[in-house]
C-alpha cells in the first residue's frame, strides 16, 4: 500500500522494475490516491497521470 505522494519518489518505481526484470506474474499495489502529498497538492510538483497506465508498463 503506497500513497500517491510516495509515487513521486525513485524507490517506488525502482521496486517496479525490479519486478518487471525479474518477470513477476503479477504485482498489486493499493495506492491512496487523494492527490496530496507531504507539501501540497500532487499537480504543484509532478504529474502522475497516467498512473494506471504507467503501472501496466
Amino acid at each position: 500500500m503506497i500513497g500517491d505522494g510516495e509515487t513521486d519518489e525513485g524507490l517506488v518505481w525502482k521496486a517496479a522494475m525490479h519486478a518487471g526484470h525479474k518477470k513477476l506474474e503479477r504485482l498489486i499495489a493499493f495506492t491512496d490516491y487523494n492527490k496530496m502529498q507531504l507539501d501540497g497538492k500532487i499537480t504543484e510538483s509532478n504529474a502522475l497521470e497516467p498512473l494506471a497506465d504507467k503501472w501496466r508498463s
